[in-house]
């Protein structure tokens, strides 16, 4: 049959009889019809009559003279020819022979527009894209073998083992997938439920990674109830018999499980041990503990809850202390993660223009991609390289621009860094967590008993080798826990905003464009006055934003051009007259004449002009540029956050658009008589607490929002008579009022308070000085060397970290 013919007289618009009865005549009618009706165009009308066909139905009748499309496959043909013209699919008729090459082609659309699981299996191949390793009464265990099989099973969740070119998802088919990297280290599990395919878990033991739907981590404390069909796959053991090997293999796992289960499968591993104090705490017998376990710092009971350990003491010494005090940080982070991503960003990676304009170049050209029609037709440009040239610089320079940036990348981020520190703190809590007064130490046995097997410690007091302090901190030595936090969080997963998608950049992208297409004066003058500035900036200033001579200084102090003006900000020193003036608007075109005519009458803006000698200008430069002299730390931690004038009223309701630079001159004589203290800085140290309102030591409701008590270690240390009950007071802290203080309310705080904070920074470095002369001990059983060092005025006891040997 000729094809080419019959599309000849298909686009000559013969009637759909006489296509059949010039072609298909050897077709029974009724079949026909059955068959050209399975394209969703072929149209008819009212009476029955076939008026045309649709655009494959040809295609459909050529599989049935092939034999590959029987009557029952008519359904299923329609199906997917409807999904071809919902998606405009381009097909090549020529390459496909059945029903099945059709499928192939529509497959990801039904997969995507239904979500169907039993579509998406059929999409994959068994033992080569997944393994079914396990077909239960509630969840089916599946192993990802490709890329594709991870990202068809993980459909619906935000995990980045389903990201890349066979995501679900359209917002994340441009990301990079992870499955090879976590592949290569071990196997993926995914738990799904068999009533509902949306209830469903990923499992990575080889990176400690056990994620939910939303990729947030597990909470194991409150994961396993009525999940006991998955705990007995992982753990076999607590069901049946089980080799050693298997055991071994849930003892790799054990941190998963809680801590009772977890015992059971630590007494089977163990088998028989000559220790007491292992017995006594395996076998729970609280009486035996309390023979076992003493110490000068003991204040309480010792007994087994829940398969913790639990010891109770007056107060927490040596590294138990800082341990507290890193997952209180870890899970203030973690519970205030926009603020300190947002800070993170304004002050330390976006603090470089050269990282912001690259990380904002994707906008700014996907924005020239979207709309390069208009660009020329407004604009007059041409070509992706001579927009960039012409606008990026002033786009990049756009203050408003940039905090929306910022906003958004914050919004994109913050939940991966808030689970990056509980991440941390989790970590850290398996092995050792604490009362909420601090005045318990809380040992996971799974990890105890293995420790004090190794260590053969066979009592803990003042009568045994061991004191509760000096296996306190070899437990922690020998578990790698962190005592006190030197960086923030930084490995948290940074995701860019997209142009196009819902989000500002895109909104005020679109209208800074906007407006300058409504003025194309504007337009033409920005061009003109970025190249003059160019221009002035490589010749006289010989491609510095600085001049300097005998005579003159400017500075350039930033190289955005407001087109409007005609302007840029700059500094200017006449050495010669004295006349100064800081951060001014000028025209670029006048910008020769300040570094070549020393005597020009400075009438740019007479308003604005200021007569202040050389040494006050630079006093006033130091009091504005302080938050570019501290390190990256401090900026990390928000000291110097950025921040928008507002009257006082926006300011007390919205203090994260309150810039602080910009209130120089109000709080200038504050400035000069105080320092500005980091607040954030101070609350994880522990200097100061920023707690709920109290008033003669019980809580009271607060009068607004940020109603707190500020209490100082001072207050702590130097109780005044009365004032006692600061020390229950600092147990309700009022975290979400530290940025407050640390941004508004430090301004406002008495002399009194004041200086009792200033105290209290001294008498923490007191508490915290380190012993200068650090004492090298070379370990007698395993020769390692270890320093001796001497914490509040008590020397650490010499005992070696890595083989636990007293050297006395």
């Amino acid at each position: 049959m000729n094809f080419n013919f019959l599309l000849e007289e298909l686009l000559l618009e013969l009637s759909g009889k006489e296509i059949y009865q010039k072609y298909y005549s050897k077709i029974p009618y009724e079949t026909f019809l059955d068959i050209v009706l399975a394209d969703p165009k072929t149209n008819i009308d009212g009476t029955g009559e076939l008026l045309s066909l649709g655009k494959y139905a040809k295609m459909l009748l050529s599989f049935y003279l092939k034999g590959t499309l029987r009557d029952e496959d008519l359904v299923k043909a329609e199906e997917y020819l409807g999904y071809v013209y919902l998606h405009n699919v381009a097909l090549d008729i020529n390459k496909l022979r059945s029903l099945g090459d059709l499928y192939k082609v529509v497959q990801k659309y039904i997969i995507s527009d239904t979500l169907n699981f039993n579509e998406i299996l059929k999409a994959l191949i068994i033992n080569e894209d997944y393994k079914l390793l396990h077909e239960g009464k509630d969840w089916d265990f599946y192993q990802p073998l490709t890329e594709k099989g991870s990202a068809y099973l993980g459909f619906s969740t935000e995990w980045c083992t389903t990201w890349g070119q066979y995501c679900l998802n359209k917002k994340y088919q441009e990301r990079d997938n992870h499955f090879e990297r976590h592949h290569t280290q071990g196997p993926l599990f995914i738990m799904m439920n068999k009533i509902n395919p949306m209830d469903k878990y990923q499992f990575h033991f080889e990176t400690n990674q056990f994620m939910d739907l939303k990729d947030k981590r597990l909470n194991f404390v409150e994961f396993w109830g009525g999940k006991d069909e998955i705990k007995n796959y992982f753990f076999p053991s607590l069901v049946r018999e089980t080799n050693e090997e298997e055991i071994k293999s849930e003892v790799q796992r054990i941190s998963i499980l809680p801590d009772e289960d977890g015992m059971i499968i630590l007494r089977k591993s163990i088998g028989i041990i000559d220790n007491g104090l292992v017995e006594a705490i395996l076998n729970g017998d609280d009486d035996k503990l309390e023979d076992l376990i003493d110490g000068e710092n003991r204040d309480g009971a010792v007994y087994i809850n829940r398969g913790r350990l639990i010891i109770q003491v007056d107060e927490l010494e040596g590294d138990a202390d800082g341990v507290n005090n890193t997952i209180d940080q870890y899970r203030m982070e973690g519970n205030n993660g926009w603020e300190w991503v947002h800070s993170d960003l304004e002050n330390g990676r976006y603090y470089d223009q050269e990282d912001y304009a690259s990380d904002l170049e994707n906008v700014f050209k996907k924005y020239y991609e979207d709309n390069k029609n208009v660009l020329r037709e407004e604009l007059g440009v041409t070509t992706y390289d001579q927009f960039k040239t012409d606008f990026f610089d002033n786009y990049t320079e756009d203050e408003n621009l940039k905090d929306y940036f910022i906003d958004d990348v914050t919004d994109l981020s913050h939940a991966s860094y808030e689970s990056e520190n509980d991440k941390e703190a989790d970590s850290m809590e398996k092995y050792l967590s604490f009362g909420s007064g601090s005045d318990e130490l809380n040992f996971s046995i799974v990890f105890l008993v293995q420790f004090l097997i190794k260590r053969n410690i066979r009592g803990i007091g003042e009568q045994f080798d061991w004191t509760l302090r000096d296996m306190t901190d070899s437990y922690i030595s020998h578990y790698s826990l962190t005592t006190e936090i030197e960086e923030p969080i930084y490995n948290y997963e940074m995701t860019l905003p997209k142009y196009g998608d819902d989000n500002y950049i895109t909104k005020r992208t679109d209208e800074y464009f906007t407006k300058l297409i409504d003025n194309p004066d504007s337009n033409t003058r920005c061009i003109e006055l970025r190249k003059q500035l160019n221009y002035t900036m490589k010749t006289l200033f010989k491609g510095s934003d600085r001049f300097e001579n005998d005579h003159a200084k400017v500075i350039i102090r930033s190289t955005h051009i407001d087109c409007e003006k005609g302007t840029v900000k700059i500094d200017f020193v006449n050495k010669d007259n004295s006349e100064v003036f800081y951060n001014r608007d000028v025209k670029v075109e006048n910008l020769p004449r300040y570094v070549t005519n020393y005597e020009l009458d400075l009438k740019e803006s007479k308003k604005m002009k200021l007569v202040i000698t050389e040494d006050q200008l630079k006093n006033l430069k130091k009091s504005v540029n302080k938050e570019h002299e501290v390190d990256e730390r401090s900026r990390s931690f928000a000291f110097t956050r950025k921040k928008r004038l507002f009257s006082k009223p926006e300011r007390m309701s919205n203090p994260l658009r309150y810039k602080f630079i910009d209130r120089l001159e109000e709080e200038n004589e504050k400035i000069n008589e105080r320092k500005i203290l980091n607040f954030f800085d101070l609350v994880s140290k522990r200097i100061i607490w920023i707690t709920e309102p109290h008033t003669n030591g019980e809580r009271v409701e607060p009068n607004w929002e940020h109603d707190t008590n500020v209490i100082t270690l001072w207050n702590i240390e130097h109780p005044e008579p009365g004032q006692e009950w600061v020390r229950q007071a600092i147990h309700f802290p009022k975290n979400g009022s530290v940025k407050w203080w640390n941004d508004i309310g430090q301004f406002d705080l008495s002399e009194d308070k004041y200086n009792q904070i200033i105290r209290s920074i001294e008498l923490y470095k007191k508490q915290n000085e380190k012993d200068k002369d650090l004492k090298f001990i070379n370990c007698r059983n395993c020769r390692r060397r270890f320093t001796q060092t001497t914490h509040k005025g008590k020397k650490s006891l010499s005992i070696c970290p890595t083989c636990g040997t007293h050297n006395k």
